[in-house]
Formats: C-alpha cells, structure tokens, sequence
C-alpha cells in the first residue's frame, strides 16, 4: 500500500507517468465514484490485487488485515461520507 501511495503522491500535476496522465477521480461524480470503489474492493476480495506476480518482486506490496479493513471501509463510503449498508 505505501508503494502506491508513494508513486502517486510523487507525480507532478499532469505529467505522464507510464504512459498516463494523473488519475481522473476528482472529474467522476458520486456515482461513478462509488461504482469505482465496489470494483476496486471486488478485485481485492476476489484476490486479483494486487497481482501475485508483482507481489513476487515486491513482497512488501501484499496487503495486511489492515489494509484489506481499510480498503473494505474506502470502497463502502457513499458520497456524503456515510457507509453503505450492503454486504462486505
């Protein structure tokens, strides 16, 4: 988890960083936004991320009980800030 926040964290406004520009989050609307939060968390779940082969290479990448909470709780907020009731 710190290596991605690390590498977002570290790209200039707008400047390409492998090929794509900064992420378009602040641009989607609530909706989209919670849309985007249940996919995220259903690959995580599903154990699709992060990929088994970069965690390989990157050990420290894998996520903890920890984080796997934190992202739970990211991916259920609603757009007032609110957590959703549905499953988890």
């Amino acid at each position: 988890m710190k290596f991605v926040v690390y590498n977002v964290d570290a790209q200039p406004s707008g400047v390409p960083y492998g090929g794509r520009k900064r992420s378009a989050w602040g641009q989607y609307d609530a909706r989209q936004q919670a849309k985007k939060r249940k996919e995220n968390w259903e690959e995580v779940a599903a154990g699709k991320m992060p990929p088994w082969s970069y965690t390989i290479v990157h050990p420290e990448a894998r996520l903890s009980a920890a984080d796997l909470s934190v992202l739970r709780a990211w991916a259920q907020e609603t757009a007032d800030g609110r957590h959703s009731q549905g499953k988890q």
